[in-house]
């Protein structure tokens, strides 16, 4: 009886022990921001049309998708696979700056599409539409 008893707590730690290691190995999913800019932080490119460019607001960077991070100090990177589609793509990091006066976002870059202008059409916490000017 006494190592059943034994045998029954050794699974309920073990189960316990699963449990705890399980929610702990859990990923925080949650996107941080800047709630006096909410321009801040790394984009990831979703849509395209005549028009707009629609990016969401991603935590780090996919492998395989393009997209844009404003950072502090005007630091601007554009990840992009550059003009040509031909696979295997890859992505790469592109640096620039930028400068925002109230809904235009002046981007200076040295590297394949020169300076640009993108007007904002709607800035959320997770959301971004442009327009390029």
């Amino acid at each position: 009886m006494e190592s059943t008893n034994k045998l029954r707590i050794l699974k309920i730690v073990l189960s316990l022990f699963l449990a705890f290691t399980l929610i702990s190995c859990n990923e925080n999913n949650d996107i941080t921001y800047n709630p006096d800019n909410l321009l801040l932080g790394n984009w990831e490119f979703v849509s395209y049309n005549s028009n707009t460019t629609t990016f969401k607001r991603v935590s780090n960077f996919s492998e395989n998708k393009g997209g844009v991070s404003f950072k502090l100090g005007d630091v601007f990177i554009e990840r992009s696979s550059g003009f040509c589609g031909t696979p295997p793509i890859s992505f790469h990091n592109y640096e620039g700056n930028w400068q925002q006066e109230n809904d235009i976002i002046n981007i200076i870059t040295s590297y394949l599409q020169g300076d640009f202008q993108w007007e904002i059409h709607l800035l959320t916490t997770n959301k971004l539409i442009v327009k390029r000017q």
